[in-house]
């Protein structure tokens, strides 16, 4: 099965045109939540294969696999765990240092997976003073959202408009990078040489 462009992709694309125009942002959620789900057909592969490569790529995507990992059930064919990663500094994050925290779920079958990202949660450090800030991305998003619908709210407050639209871009970009790499781990793309 060829890759066909996520819904995380489009996301990130359609994140970069609304920055342009002015338009509205979205996101996928359940019940409130940004919440990213995608089940991917892998032909000719049974469940346990699946899981040994999706334990693989949680070994090889984060540090340590041992701290991020907290169910692993083969017979069950569950991989739950919980990650972080560093969003990207750019020119509308304002030097904020920024990075989210977040819950994967891959649920396995023969011939087929289905992986969740959920509960992401964003620690902001001031580049002024140090301190720390710690909000559910939720909030992030849709403190966006409103600005952008209110236009005069919207044009007092830019910056702050502009660095939550890098906190968003960028964080959609790591959630694809992840979705990307488990993608090749999964469909046996990702080669080690010994």
């Amino acid at each position: 099965m060829k890759y066909n462009l996520s819904l995380l992709t489009m996301a990130l694309l359609l994140g970069h045109v609304a920055l342009a125009q002015d338009s509205t942002f979205s996101l996928p959620t359940k019940n409130g939540a940004i919440f990213y789900q995608q089940v991917i057909s892998v032909d000719s592969v049974p469940k346990s294969e699946l899981f040994d490569r999706g334990r693989m790529w949680a070994v090889d995507y984060f540090n340590s696999a041992k701290d991020v990992i907290q169910i692993a059930d083969k017979d069950a064919g569950q991989l739950t765990g919980k990650g972080i990663f560093v969003l990207a500094n750019t020119k509308y994050s304002l030097g904020y240092q920024s990075s989210v925290k977040f819950t994967f779920n891959i649920q396995y079958k023969d011939e087929k997976y289905r992986v969740q990202f959920y509960d992401f949660i964003i620690t902001s450090v001031s580049p002024i003073n140090g301190q720390s800030v710690t909000d559910p991305m939720d909030s992030v998003y849709y403190h966006f959202i409103n600005h952008q619908e209110h236009k005069a709210l919207f044009e007092s407050k830019k910056n702050a408009v502009r660095r939550y639209a890098g906190y968003l871009y960028s964080f959609v970009g790591q959630v694809d990078v992840a979705e990307k790499s488990l993608y090749s781990y999964e469909n046996g793309q990702h080669k080690t040489d010994f």
